[in-house]
């Protein structure tokens, strides 16, 4: 039987959303999944992880008001306040993708007698990123998307009282083309 978990909202103390807890194995899966994503992904292209991080902020633009929505109800945000969380987001991922490809190039170093010097950035393979309940989307995606432009794969769990925060990323990454 599936463990579920009740969102209590500290507005009107309404259930938001009853969540399905992921079970050992389901983890075991998405772990898996990310390693086999790793091979492929850090072999792409940085254009194209730029193009996938420019339709992700595109998608999430889209989910503006269901999220601003989501943040009042699920953590207390001030309605108008809970959109600049989404704007923010969206600034921050946007100049990430902006800076990419100098900021991830190959640097080349002065020479030394007999020597070709240069640091070369290489994707480590799975980043886990766990996000906090307070600004769940900022902190999320600082993490989030400098790891996919670097050539990484990324888990991504939210405190269990924004869990509709993981499920929005999710959504809008997989508008961008992000299977």
């Amino acid at each position: 039987m599936k463990k579920r978990f009740d969102v209590i909202s500290p507005v009107d103390g309404s259930t938001v959303v009853t969540v399905d807890e992921a079970s050992p194995g389901q983890i075991a899966r998405t772990l898996d999944d990310a390693q086999v994503a790793t091979r492929r992904w850090r072999e792409s292209l940085i254009s194209d992880r730029v193009a996938l991080v420019t339709a992700f902020t595109e998608a999430l633009e889209s989910m503006k008001e269901e999220i601003a929505e989501s943040l009042t109800m699920c953590m207390g945000r001030p309605s108008r306040f809970a959109g600049g969380e989404v704007d923010g987001t969206i600034d921050r991922a946007r100049y990430m993708a902006s800076i990419a490809e100098e900021s991830l190039a190959e640097l080349q170093l002065p020479t030394l007698r007999g020597f070709k010097r240069s640091i070369r950035r290489e994707p480590l393979g799975t980043v886990l990123v766990l996000s906090p309940w307070n600004y769940p989307y900022l902190t999320a995606v600082n993490a989030v998307v400098p790891a996919l432009l670097s050539g990484n794969t990324v888990v991504l769990k939210h405190s269990d009282q924004t869990p509709m925060a993981a499920e929005h990323f999710k959504r809008a990454f997989e508008a961008a083309g992000l299977d």
